[in-house]
């Protein structure tokens, strides 16, 4: 490192492309959302960089969930891992799930501040296209929508991202409903631990 900082030094141009590299790198890092290290995994530290249209309250309701994680169930076993960024500067969050054999999914989320409410889109490599829409109450964050097979099957959708306090992780549960809401079933089950 010590060579390359002499070598960046020695030309003008090389002395100021090394600046600007920097500084790009710097504004990088400054701009990441950060989660803090000690107390509530609720408690998120306020991104640098945060869209005007984005600064209300509401829109760091689910920043507890930004993070790289291992996701096990309540045996220990590891599901797959996730990973949640802020995106379009402090808007939106995205999801990167990666399971078991290979099932990838995404998901984009954001707070409707038209309609009060948050929704997510979620797309995998099943085919699946789930539209969730929900609140932070209690809190949790709960979502609710219908996925509608090719043959026409609707099924409906609840799910709960809740933080577990005192842990630095949270748990997702995922119930599904076959029969208009009668009678329900867990799909997924998983606590998350920073990775």
């Amino acid at each position: 490192m010590a060579r390359r900082c002499a070598l960046v030094a020695k030309s003008p141009i090389n002395r100021l492309r090394g600046i600007l590299a920097l500084s790009s790198m710097a504004a990088v890092l400054c701009a990441a959302p950060l989660v803090a290290q000690s107390g509530s995994p609720t408690q998120v530290a306020a991104p640098t960089d945060i869209a005007p249209a984005c600064a209300a309250p509401e829109f760091r309701q689910f920043d507890f969930w930004v993070g790289r994680w291992e996701v096990r169930d309540a045996n220990g076993r590891v599901l797959g891992t996730n990973t949640i960024d802020l995106v379009n500067r402090g808007c939106g969050l995205r999801e990167q799930w990666s399971g078991a054999s290979d099932f990838v999914g995404t998901s984009l989320n954001t707070y409707d501040a038209g309609r009060k409410q948050w929704h997510q889109t979620w797309i995998d490599v099943g085919g699946t296209l789930l539209l969730l829409n929900g609140h932070f109450l209690g809190g949790a964050m709960t979502m609710s929508g219908e996925t509608v097979a090719p043959d026409g099957k609707r099924t409906m959708n609840r799910i709960v991202w809740r933080p577990v306090p005192g842990r630095g992780s949270l748990r997702q549960t995922w119930e599904q409903s076959a029969d208009g809401g009668r009678t329900w079933s867990t799909a997924f089950d998983g606590v998350y631990f920073k990775r």
